[in-house]
């Protein structure tokens, strides 16, 4: 998952193999804490509700990561 803007990206595969609700809720609730936490990491990629490219093999190369404070803030 990562956050563009205030857009959450879940892959198709991370929803197939969480094992519950309440997993999903966790993974959501971090990504929403980026948010909040202002943890941008640029919306140059984004318009409004929709991506501007769909080759699924781009998400590998755009490295989209936070850094370390940044993740422990949002798990706090």
């Amino acid at each position: 998952t990562f956050s563009v803007g205030n857009t959450i990206v879940v892959s198709r595969g991370l929803i197939d193999v969480l094992p519950d609700e309440a997993s999903l809720a966790m993974v959501l609730s971090h990504e929403l804490a980026h948010i909040v936490l202002g943890h941008n990491l640029g919306s140059k990629y984004a318009f409004n509700d929709r991506m501007l490219f769909s080759d699924e093999s781009v998400f590998t190369d755009l490295g989209f990561r936070h850094v370390p404070e940044e993740e422990a803030a949002a798990e706090g």
